[in-house]
């Protein structure tokens, strides 16, 4: 018989501009009172956009938390609470990439790090794309490159795409473009 967690009462210990750091009371699952500390992120979204080559649009840029590797990965940002995924979506693939979606398909939703993070990443597919001007951030060294599937998959295999929410989103976009129902 499954017996989840159990929150007693949960309290921050340390509060940014992107998370906050929790410390939570807790009933674990054989009972006993325990602690259970984790990042509670605000969660973001993440788009596939095809052109009408079929390529798909990937960024590369460095990712100071993982050892500053220079990392490929689709179009995702973070957002706010409350925030409308799509939008966000949308936001993000004229920042990042400099185009806009004339079609959208949510391909649903991943928790990327669900041991130690709240975190939630909404997944979109995007096509009929047409140019606009990009607007990175100054915290994004970013360069955009077009890649079929097939060379994503083979970039993943050969590690050299190793972001989660990017692998995930590139098999759901596969089962989704293949139909593949389970």
């Amino acid at each position: 018989m499954r017996k989840p967690w159990k929150k007693i009462k949960s309290k921050v210990i340390h509060k940014n501009p992107w998370y906050q750091l929790r410390e939570d009371d807790v009933l674990r699952p054989d009972g006993k009172k325990g602690k259970y500390y984790y990042v509670d992120d605000r969660g973001g979204s993440a788009v596939v956009a095809e052109d009408k080559q079929g390529k798909i649009y990937l960024v590369g840029q460095s990712r100071y938390p993982a050892d500053n590797i220079f990392s490929w990965e689709i179009i995702m940002g973070g957002f706010r609470k409350g925030a409308d995924p799509l939008k966000v979506a949308k936001k993000e693939l004229e920042e990042e990439a400099g185009v806009r979606a004339g079609k959208w398909v949510s391909l649903g939703y991943c928790y990327p790090n669900n041991g130690i993070a709240s975190e939630i990443f909404h997944i979109y597919y995007a096509r009929e794309l047409s140019p606009v001007k990009t607007n990175f951030e100054g915290t994004e060294d970013i360069i955009i490159k077009k890649k079929s599937p097939k060379e994503i998959l083979k970039m993943i295999k050969k590690n050299e795409i190793t972001c989660g929410i990017t692998i995930f989103a590139t098999a759901k976009y596969l089962m989704y473009k293949n139909k593949i129902k389970l």
